[in-house]
């Protein structure tokens, strides 16, 4: 069961809800304001071109890039009233991914970073480099925070997001593109993805 699909279940009182740990396909996940840009179709050729498969996402900003070099992180909480809870949620979610990131040694920042892609204010970032972005999705009844960590592949995401961010007509610093692996080589996506199951209120892998 997927996020989304789990976001439903919890929303009609079919499930309590549920966290979901797992590594993705080949993504180039858009947002809906870019969408509604004149490029969109060209960037999703890009994205193509670079391996990514393109879809569109229901929460977030700008577009992003992952495989599965990188972890998801899914929760799915119940929520009575759509308009609270989203900073709570923002921030135990950033936690979790900062402890786990901790957990293997790893210095994380949270915050946006000059001219990053896809900017947040809880973005996770190592040394200038941007490894966790995070997003919401709030029906009536449930809410889902989902967020990719970023493990490695940083070249090849690097490279894709300039030519789809190019095609957008998007301004951002590359620089600010890559993954964990760009700063800390031994870690892999194995380790991440056990190190987010066992922070606290951790899921379970759905690998």
């Amino acid at each position: 069961m997927t996020g989304a699909q789990l976001l439903r279940h919890v929303a009609a009182g079919r499930s309590p809800g549920a966290t979901l740990v797992y590594r993705p396909g080949p993504t180039a996940a858009f947002g809906r304001v870019d969408r509604l840009r004149p490029g969109y179709e060209a960037a999703q050729a890009a994205a193509r071109r670079h391996g990514f498969e393109p879809m569109l996402r229901e929460g977030g900003g700008h577009a992003v890039v992952y495989d599965e070099r990188s972890v998801v992180l899914e929760e799915v909480t119940p929520s009575a009233d759509i308009a609270s809870g989203i900073q709570p949620r923002f921030e135990a979610g950033t936690a979790r991914i900062v402890a786990a990131l901790r957990s293997l040694g790893l210095e994380p920042q949270v915050g946006e970073l000059p001219g990053e892609y896809c900017a947040g204010g809880h973005s996770v970032s190592l040394d200038g480099i941007k490894v966790a972005g995070t997003a919401q999705r709030v029906i009536r009844g449930a809410a889902l925070f989902a967020a990719v960590v970023l493990v490695g592949g940083g070249d090849a995401i690097r490279a894709a997001l300039t030519d789809i961010y190019s095609a957008l007509e998007l301004d951002w610093e590359p620089s600010t593109a890559g993954a964990i692996q760009d700063v800390s080589p031994d870690v892999t996506p194995e380790a991440i993805e056990a190190a987010l199951v066992r922070s606290p209120h951790g899921g379970k892998s759905a690998r």
